[in-house]
């Protein structure tokens, strides 16, 4: 599981995660893995032009996509 969040989003949802605060006038997005057991996984600031790309969720696999706002 992971949160991709805008920077207002960094200091509820990313830093719950163990993830950056973000300044709110940054023009970047962030993906925050959640209680990862792989260390070598960490939270990713990517700019906002990028397109993020969510794939290999499948109907009844226990994933949901939540949007807030």
């Amino acid at each position: 599981m992971f949160i991709v969040s805008t920077p207002m989003g960094s200091t509820v949802y990313s830093l719950s995660a163990g993830g950056p605060i973000v300044a709110p006038n940054s023009n970047v997005n962030l993906i925050i893995p959640v209680n990862s057991m792989n260390q070598a996984i960490k939270p990713i600031i990517v700019s906002d032009k990028c397109i993020i790309n969510i794939s290999n969720i499948s109907s009844g696999s226990g994933n949901d996509i939540i949007f807030d706002g």
